[in-house]
């Protein structure tokens, strides 16, 4: 080859290197929302503990309340699998907490990533308190995550996942791990960052956050968000926790182990653990479960007063990642983060390993007064008309009787089945479920 073309040649290669390394970062960051509120009778207690909510009372109660629109009102939740967020919708939107929490994001990530391309995407489960639940949507979940990356790759895109689950649906997002092989070579999803807010650690799924698929993880949690450790209904081990803890069994990997040897579950490094608090009245003041998520819009459980309001505590953590990681170094584990919004600084103080002893704190600027008159506007923008506590209400009234409809039609179908053979003795049955057999043609009982 002559000089020319050897210069041509090498042109070419730096050419090509020079355009990847400039071509824009692809993320796809993924909400999950958390359990809806659980409505457990008295007499159901027993099936919600032994996970037989199968035609219960509180099944039907909550299918109503998970399709009833006005829950998309407030929080990043649409319908059920993964769906996509439009940014700018030209209708009115699917769900308002999502497209306003979905801009908000995106702001801050241009902000402080103005060369990456961002998609939103909401997950959706059924948010029943059930173990069972959570595993059969973590492996939707996991099968659905799939088919979106085989399809941005056929399009020569190559994104990273960001995951970001509320309460139950970090435990859904920690789930993920047990559809994945436990090799790094092997992995079909891997996630860039898993953010978990709020998040009950249950022993079931502790060790998950050391999954290889999940390359960095942090953890917020809150010491005045109680829902958070008060589920002992649907893990076997009767309490969740604030935080990861090291233990010293891994149920994951102990269930795979051939030899039946235990695993241990030490803390990974690549797991940052971090309690929010924010200045109010000159003393810290613990955000509560809901803050954390909901948008303020006609919620009995957002204070009016909070220094977010009308924002959940999630919508800043863009500004809180970049802020900890271009001030802190990697190996820094356990975080206690102030927010003061009244001065525009986040006070950081880490806490050692026996999370006891605390090093002095430090300050440094964050949210500016363009960022939270900015953040507001998007949340003014996108807040739905006419959403009132009374509306709310209404809501939970319908999902009741919509309960009672369908605990009698089934009601009726137990009782054909059982005296198919015999329809003289038939007990009688109401009125609703028989109007509601004659309606489906089955004729007269």
């Amino acid at each position: 080859m002559n000089i020319l073309g050897r210069c041509l040649l090498i042109a070419a290669l730096l050419q090509a290197k020079f355009s990847l390394t400039q071509a824009p970062e692809t993320y796809i960051t993924v909400f999950t929302h958390g359990t809806i509120h659980p409505h457990v009778t008295l007499g159901e207690i027993s099936l919600v503990f032994k996970d037989q909510i199968k035609d219960t009372h509180y099944a039907y109660v909550n299918e109503w309340h998970r399709q009833a629109p006005i829950y998309f009102k407030t929080q990043a939740m649409q319908g059920l699998g993964l769906e996509p967020i439009d940014l700018h919708p030209t209708s009115k939107p699917r769900s308002n907490g999502a497209t306003a929490l979905a801009n908000i994001f995106e702001y801050f990530y241009q902000k402080y990533y103005p060369n990456r391309t961002n998609h939103y995407y909401t997950f959706g489960w059924s948010g029943l308190l059930s173990n069972q639940e959570r595993l059969k949507a973590a492996e939707q979940y996991h099968s659905e995550l799939k088919a979106l990356l085989k399809k941005y790759q056929a399009q020569g895109v190559n994104p990273k996942l960001r995951l970001v689950g509320f309460s139950h649906g970090g435990t859904i997002t920690l789930n993920l791990g047990l559809y994945e092989p436990d090799d790094l070579n092997q992995l079909e999803v891997p996630i860039e960052e898993l953010i978990l807010v709020g998040t009950p650690i249950q022993k079931e799924t502790e060790c998950l956050v050391d999954h290889p698929m999940f390359k960095r993880a942090f953890q917020f949690y809150s010491r005045a968000d109680f829902p958070q450790t008060s589920d002992y209904i649907s893990t076997d081990y009767n309490f969740c926790h604030w935080r990861f803890l090291p233990h010293n069994f891994c149920l994951f990997r102990d269930n795979k182990a051939a030899n039946g040897q235990k695993s241990s579950f030490k803390l990974p490094d690549k797991l940052t653990q971090i309690e929010l608090q924010f200045l109010m009245k000159n003393h810290n003041v613990a955000p509560k479960h809901t803050e954390l998520w909901t948008f303020a819009w006609a919620q009995r459980w957002y204070r009016k007063k909070f220094p977010l309001n009308p924002v959940p505590v999630v919508a800043i953590v863009p500004a809180l990642l970049a802020t900890i990681k271009q001030n802190l170094p990697n190996d820094t584990h356990e975080l206690i983060a102030t927010v003061h919004t009244g001065e525009g600084s986040l006070e950081i103080q880490e806490l050692k390993s026996n999370l006891r002893t605390k090093a002095a704190p430090y300050t440094v600027p964050f949210l500016t007064q363009a960022d939270r008159q900015m953040v507001r506007k998007i949340a003014t923008q996108y807040e739905p008309k006419f959403q009132t506590s009374k509306k709310v209400r209404k809501s939970s009234v319908r999902a009741e009787r919509y309960a009672l409809a369908k605990m009698s039609e089934h009601k009726a179908q137990v009782c054909l089945a059982k005296y198919a053979n015999d329809t003289q003795r038939v007990p009688r049955l109401t009125k609703r479920a028989r109007r509601e057999f004659e309606k489906k043609s089955h004729g007269p009982i």
